[in-house]
């Protein structure tokens, strides 16, 4: 049986060489002489710990937060908020909002997707 003190320093030690050399868990276990499996529950016990901390800092303008949010109070599988400068002006948040749908599609749509706009009567497909 280990001291706490050793186990913590197995903690450390296997967070840095995960984390901040960016080993794989079998790289670690091979390393250490663990199984891959004991290296994943020591990884999570650090983080329970508090040995390991991940948080993220949201840029400007991103709003991940809300879109969580919405995601999950309407069952949707990804939600994208987009920031307009003006709230007067319908044209430049229809031109902010049109910026945020075509990087959208530029990212999830594949060639044999099938594209359907449509605005009242008015239906366009490609």
């Amino acid at each position: 049986m280990i001291s706490a003190t050793d186990h913590n320093r197995l903690l450390v030690k296997i967070a840095r060489l995960y984390y901040e050399q960016e080993m794989t868990q079998g790289e670690i276990g091979k390393r250490l002489r663990l199984s891959r499996q004991k290296v994943q529950r020591l990884l999570h016990q650090a983080r329970d710990q508090g040995v390991v901390r991940i948080g993220l800092r949201p840029t400007m303008g991103i709003f991940s937060d809300l879109e969580k949010n919405l995601e999950d109070k309407f069952g949707l599988r990804e939600a994208i908020v987009v920031e307009s400068n003006t709230q007067d002006s319908q044209l430049t948040v229809a031109r902010d909002v049109g910026v945020g749908a075509a990087e959208y599609l530029l990212r999830v749509v594949q060639s044999h997707d099938r594209i359907v706009l449509s605005w009242g009567a008015l239906c366009w497909v490609w």
